[in-house]
Parts: C-alpha cells; structure tokens; sequence
C-alpha cells in the first residue's frame, strides 16, 4: 500500500514516523554516534583503540556496535570511531539508577567523553529517508495504524462525554473516570457504560492485533508526554524496516497540497519584554491564496489591510 511519509523524529529515545490521513508509529532505532576526530591517516589509532575497549568494558554500551570509521575504499583521511546505539543513550543510562548528572557512577559509565552527542532527527531524516516520500508500508502495519486511528477517535468521543457528564467536577474525578473506561468500564455509571465498554472491546483488539507483530499500545496524557494537548494511543514497534521509499513528491503533488507561509515581529527583540505582537500568514495551495490575515495583540481600527484581515 503507497502511503506518504510527512514526518521523521526522534521522540523519547525512539523513531517516529508519521504518515498522511493514517497516523504514526515509534521504533525502536540506533542513530550513529561518532567521536571527534582521534588522529589523521592512521595515526590515532592508539587514541581508537583506547576508546573501543572503554566501550567494550563499559557494561551498559559493550553490546552495542562500535568500530572505526572506514570508506569502502579503505582510504580515511580521518581517524573516527563510530558507535551504533540509541538515541539519548546516556539520559537512558543515568535515568536506569536514577542518577544525577554529577554522580561519579554515572560519568563512569557513560559514553566516552570523546563522542559527540546530540542531532539525533537530523542523523534519523538520512537514514533510512527523509519526510515527504512515497513508499510502501507493510500491510500489518498499515492495518495497525488504521485500527489505531478508529480506537483513537473513539477514545476522544468518550473522553468528551466524560468531560460532559463530569462538567463541574475536579480534574481528578475526570481522570479518575477515564482511567476507569480504559480498565473497568463496567464501573461506570450507566450513561457511560455501554460507550466505554465497546471502546475497551475495540482496545483490547488492538492489542491483540499489535502482540502479533510483536508491539505494544500506549496510553499516554500531556503529563506523560510533552507536546501532546490530548489523551492519545501510540503504537511501539520492535527495530525493523516497515517503510520502504519508492519515489518523492512531484511539483504537482506538492503543489496540491495547502502550504503555511507566515511571519513574526518581536518589536522588542533581545530586550526584557520581548513578545511577539504580530503574525502575518498565507495559506498557499496550486498557486492560489486560500487565507491571508494578520494576527496583532494591537487594536488597529481596521478590518483589513491590502487584502489581509486582520484578526
């Protein structure tokens, strides 16, 4: 099945990919950690010898791939060693034993100083493609993430009317109610009741139906997650390549599509009170203006101004 790839991330140690009108999915992933460079043309080899056996002896990294940095030609300007693990791997390590960034255990057993650390969704955009590619898309996994997005917008419905039937009430009690509806729907009172079962009949299927590809379903709120603004199912997938590019997007394609164009203006950039007063935007698609406006925290006096309202 041709889907289109719109996102590539690294999310929370791993990789996401995010897929038109069919949602997204994690991985797990190992991004490439490099050293800086240890020598020229061989001679810093003792230098790369000494960091492999750090890592070798180091038990939270000796099973992860590392090795010396060669072109298949065999010729390398620059002695580098390459670590293959995954991304964030230290805050993975400290985060294990509940560490603080000055424990002495923790500067032992993490990576090597001489690695360089960080830029984790630029490395994952180049390997194995970046976003804005067509492909095809295991039809397991397809039909995870389609069974996903239905139980998805069934938990928002319900979710909804518990908001409803519990306006008034503290956050507590809400979240009390929606944690029922994922466990015990039975418990719920009668005007949830039947809602909430048939959503956890659908979830429990959903599961089943990731156990067989050996993944797992998540439950997560905007305290578990940063960047999220609702409840949401997210689907975990073992490391392997479920996305194989085909082809990129044609100016046609891309052209279709409604682009954003906008712009801000801090007037008070770089002092105390820096804030953004005005956002100016057009929403662009076949070479035609869908929406322009102008967004202030000013009162101007004016509905429009050369044909961009102003909100």
């Amino acid at each position: 099945m041709e889907v289109l790839l719109t996102e590539v991330k690294v999310r929370h140690h791993k990789l996401y990919h995010y897929f038109k009108d069919l949602g997204g999915y994690y991985k797990q992933h190992n991004t490439i950690y490099h050293t800086k460079v240890l020598g020229r043309l061989g001679d810093g080899m003792e230098r790369i010898n000494a960091v492999i056996d750090q890592v070798k002896q180091n038990p939270y990294l000796k099973d992860f791939r590392v090795y010396k940095f060669e072109k298949p030609s065999g010729k390398t300007h620059f002695d580098v060693v390459w670590l293959e693990a995954p991304p964030g791997i230290n805050e993975l390590i400290r985060k294990e034993h509940g560490w603080k960034h000055g424990d002495e255990d923790f500067k032992k057993h993490r990576l090597p100083k001489e690695f360089v650390t960080g830029h984790y969704t630029a490395l994952a955009r180049s390997r194995p493609c970046p976003p804005w590619r067509y492909g095809e898309l295991r039809p397991e996994v397809y039909s995870l993430l389609e069974h996903r997005q239905k139980a998805q917008d069934e938990l928002r419905t319900l979710e909804s009317r518990i908001e409803g039937f519990y306006a008034g009430k503290g956050v507590a009690t809400r979240t009390r109610a929606k944690k029922c509806a994922m466990e015990s729907p039975e418990k719920l009172p009668d005007a949830l009741r039947q809602d909430a079962q048939n959503f956890k009949q659908g979830l429990d299927a959903l599961v089943a139906q990731a156990k067989e590809l050996k993944a797992t379903i998540e439950y997560v709120t905007p305290s578990d997650r940063k960047g999220i603004n609702d409840e949401s199912l997210e689907v975990h997938l073992p490391d392997d390549e479920y996305f194989a590019p085909t082809r990129v997007m044609t100016p046609q394609e891309l052209q279709a599509m409604p682009w954003l164009v906008f712009d801000t203006e801090s007037p008070f950039f770089q002092e105390n009170n820096q804030t953004v007063t005005w956002i100016s935007y057009a929403v662009i698609q076949n070479h035609g203006i869908i929406k322009r406006g102008i967004m202030t925290t000013n009162d101007v006096g004016l509905p429009e101004l050369n044909g961009y309202a102003i909100e």
